[in-house]
């Protein structure tokens, strides 16, 4: 009786053991940004309701989620800054509202899914007056087994990239901040 019960834990543990939190997604963004010799007063600000990029889902167990290292607003703000000069005394002003930037993952037995998500909301002032647009991303993926967590983090930075860079080579935010 004992050896059973003995037994039984240690196959508990041994599963439980197998279901690690999981650990700061690493995203690197890779943007096709363009110097423009412009500058501007940049701001960026992370209006989520909760400020992991991860979510996951097993069954019936509680969500586990995961944050961003580093945070999403300072990787965008990196990002930006490789377009446009930042520069507190210039006459432009932009602000980007992070509004999405989540993965959520439905971990089943035999299979997973995946629903990456990014909306930021930008708005530019200038002397020519204000602008305001919305950009978005959406990739859906799936696969048997387990996650591959670090494919994930390859594909949200993907994303993230790609919306950026739509952002930056917006011809009317460009032209706005230009001055045309």
């Amino acid at each position: 009786m004992i050896k059973q019960i003995i037994t039984v834990v240690l196959l508990a543990l041994t599963l439980t053991a197998c279901q690690s939190t999981p650990e700061p997604l690493s995203l690197n963004p890779v943007t096709e940004a363009t110097h423009s010799g412009q500058s501007i007063v940049l701001n960026v600000r992370d209006q989520r309701a909760q400020n992991h990029v991860l979510r996951l889902e097993r069954h019936d167990n509680p969500a586990e989620f995961a944050m961003a290292e580093p945070s999403l607003a300072s990787l965008i703000s990196d990002r930006v800054s490789q377009r446009w000069t930042i520069d507190e005394q210039s006459s432009n002003k932009m602000q980007i509202n992070i509004k999405d930037g989540l993965v959520i993952i439905k971990q089943g037995t035999l299979r997973h899914d995946s629903e990456h998500h990014v909306r930021i909301q930008v708005q530019v002032t200038t002397a020519e007056g204000d602008l305001e647009k919305t950009f978005r991303g959406r990739r859906e993926s799936d696969g048997p087994l387990r996650a591959d967590i670090s494919a994930i983090e390859n594909d949200f930075a993907n994303l993230l990239a790609d919306v950026l860079n739509d952002l930056m080579r917006d011809e009317i935010i460009n032209s706005q901040l230009s001055g045309q």
